[in-house]
């Protein structure tokens, strides 16, 4: 579990119809690691592929893509914190 995706949009998380990339971030190095232009639930799709992904961040998504994203074996998580590091701060440090 050492990789979440975020759904970016001029350095700000986005909703993922307007994320104009995907990035990877490695939690166990705290850094990104890939970032994708986002095309669609085709970037999710080989993103969660190649780096086993469980988690997406993103401020707003369809109920539809949402359970795609699922079925792909990745939770979720709609938020309102603007920046990867408000998340990390967040959900994964103290």
């Amino acid at each position: 579990m050492r990789y979440v995706l975020f759904t970016m949009r001029d350095g700000r998380i986005s909703g993922f119809k307007l994320a104009s990339e995907v990035v990877l971030y490695n939690i166990e190095e705290n850094k990104p690691e890939k970032s994708i232009r986002n095309t669609g639930i085709e970037t999710l799709e080989e993103l969660i592929e190649e780096y086993d992904t469980w988690l997406l961040f993103t401020r707003e998504i369809s109920g539809e893509d949402k359970e795609l994203v699922e079925e792909m074996g990745v939770k979720v998580v709609v938020t309102s914190l603007e920046t990867i590091d408000e998340v990390i701060g967040e959900f994964f440090t103290g």
